[in-house]
């Protein structure tokens, strides 16, 4: 499950609003809510793009989206 906490953190450390960062990955923020809220899975293309836009380490990669922790 997706780190709600952590990746909505670095949403704000980035200045990214949801809805711009929806329009990076290329879906509706309504789609980028359900993913964060772990009702739909993110792909590996769209965590990819999320993790380069928001320059993500491996460490912090993983830390959101394979964390155990849900919202």
């Amino acid at each position: 499950m997706v780190n709600v906490d952590k990746l909505a953190g670095k949403f704000r450390e980035n200045k990214k609003s949801q809805k711009q960062m929806a329009e990076v990955v290329g879906i509706s923020e309504t789609s980028l809510s359900k993913k964060m809220t772990g009702k739909v899975s993110f792909s590996v293309d769209e965590a990819r793009t999320i993790a380069a836009e928001l320059r993500l380490s491996g460490q912090e990669i993983m830390d959101i989206f394979f964390s155990d922790r849900v919202a």
